[in-house]
């Protein structure tokens, strides 16, 4: 299985958030970036922003340094920011439409006050910014492209975004209550992704499976056991399949690329173990040491998987 992970990738003696999955990197491999760097309204520092184009394809990635050094109130309108000038970058290219985006999150669990940790704060922010984005919150069900948000030990907020020409089709999960329409229990602002993206790679029709954990409906199952949620949220993908596809077959084996977000080292071993046989044909099955959006959850993949032309 492939290493994705920042346990020993230190910059500065800091670590680094998550790389973007290989698979992306190899979309736009040889072609040119172009950087520049962003004043924000509610930050003391310019965040970074660059942007590639290859095979009717974009992608657009911010990186803000120190943001968990940011007030709640601050690290949401800096998330609402960095959304806008993602939007306002992509739109500008021949991939305007967002279909799949990574955030990364320094400290994702740290309090904030009033109750609330730094996702939560995250999750006010991109709720804004997609109003912003999209101008309604009806909207949401038929352009929310997937998404992965976990968090990392660094201090660095990265958020990636892949545009495609076509916009994506948004797919839930039978089995779980879309993520945007989350009660407040989960927060003042739900968080806003698809649990899936049919669109269109150089390769053909994709899948784009969202980070993926072990809830049901909206509820967290299985706290404390490992197996159990593995278990869980692999029912979970293959309903998204199943869904997809329109039929019951076992597609998992169908599953291209494969990325395995995990809480504990410790739990590395285990979960090489139980993924490989799952996923047969995964050329890649990257392990990326994270923490998941939840602090009761211990593990989250995400992946990419064939479908057929309509």
């Amino acid at each position: 299985m492939a290493e994705r992970t920042t346990d020993s990738a230190l910059h500065a003696g800091i670590p680094a958030p998550p790389a973007l999955p290989a698979w992306v990197d190899e979309l736009f491999l040889g072609s040119a970036t172009r950087h520049q760097l962003i004043r924000l309204a509610h930050s003391d520092r310019d965040a970074a922003l660059s942007a590639r184009e290859a095979c009717g394809l974009s992608l657009v990635s911010v990186q803000l340094p120190f943001a968990d050094a940011l007030s709640a109130e601050s690290f949401r309108s800096v998330t609402t920011e960095l959304y806008g000038k993602i939007r306002q970058t992509q739109v500008a290219t021949p991939a305007p439409h967002a279909i799949r985006i990574w955030n990364f999150i320094p400290g994702i669990h740290a309090p904030m006050g009033s109750g609330l940790d730094r996702y939560h704060a995250f999750n006010q922010g991109r709720f804004d910014g997609f109003m912003n984005w999209f101008g309604d919150a009806s909207k949401f069900a038929m352009l929310l492209p997937t998404a992965t948000g976990v968090g990392h030990h660094g201090h660095e907020l990265t958020i990636h975004a892949l545009g495609s020409v076509q916009p994506g089709r948004p797919i839930e999960n039978p089995r779980q209550r879309p993520a945007f329409r989350y009660s407040r229990r989960f927060g003042p602002c739900p968080p806003c992704f698809a649990r899936a993206t049919a669109a269109t790679l150089p390769d053909g029709l994709k899948m784009l499976i969202g980070g993926t954990a072990s809830v049901r409906g909206e509820d967290s199952m299985h706290c404390g056991s490992l197996k159990d949620q593995l278990d869980e949220l692999i029912s979970n993908i293959h309903s998204l399949l199943a869904h997809a596809r329109r039929d019951s077959a076992d597609a998992l084996d169908q599953i291209d690329e494969a990325r395995v977000y995990y809480r504990h080292s410790d739990d590395r071993a285990q979960l090489e173990a139980a993924i490989a046989p799952r996923f047969t044909a995964a050329r890649r099955i990257e392990m990326v040491r994270a923490d998941i959006c939840r602090p009761e959850l211990l593990v989250e993949v995400e992946a990419l998987a064939p479908l057929k032309e309509e």
